[in-house]
């Protein structure tokens, strides 16, 4: 199994090991599939809630949102406002829920070595 999209958890991917890795499974692995699948799809409910709608139904989104958008997309995480770090800090936690989860349905803590 593939884990090179792991660094979403802000952790070097070494620092799992691969046994830990492993051990989350294909069931792990999609449990967090669907968790990023639910933040795409929150995201682009928001986006689109944020922009015009043209009588063709093309969407239109505001210039004020557009450099915004773009200045936190370029921005390091470290360079963010405390408020746009909370919104990451809440898409960690959901992630982290995931994690913790699936864990503890097995009977073990999700830090513990395999």
């Amino acid at each position: 199994m593939k884990w090179k999209y792991l660094n979403i958890l802000g952790v070097p991917r070494e620092k799992f090991g691969e046994d830990w890795l492993n051990s989350l499974g294909q069931d792990g692995w999609e449990l967090l599939a669907a968790q990023a699948h639910d933040s795409w799809s929150g995201w682009m409910d928001y986006l689109f809630s944020q922009a015009a709608v043209r009588p063709d139904g093309a969407y239109i989104i505001y210039p004020q949102n557009v450099q915004r958008w773009k200045r936190q997309m370029r921005t390091p995480y470290a360079g963010l406002s405390e408020k746009e770090k909370d919104s990451d800090r809440k898409e960690a936690d959901e992630i982290l829920a995931v994690i913790k989860e699936h864990f503890a349905a097995s009977g073990r803590k999700s830090y513990e070595s395999v």
